[in-house]
């Protein structure tokens, strides 16, 4: 497993490398994309149905 960061719209991303899959890390994404939360941001299709 590895982390690798990298930057969006000067925002820093971090992503895991799990046996070749990227996972991004939800903190990182929500707040590069100004979602008030992860939690908020990981919940969104359950808040909107």
């Amino acid at each position: 497993m590895n982390i690798i960061p990298f930057q969006f719209n000067n925002s820093s991303i971090r992503v895991i490398d799990k046996a070749g899959e990227p996972w991004f890390v939800a903190k990182d994404i929500a707040e590069a994309l100004e979602y008030p939360t992860a939690y908020k941001m990981t919940r969104i299709d359950e808040l909107l149905n």
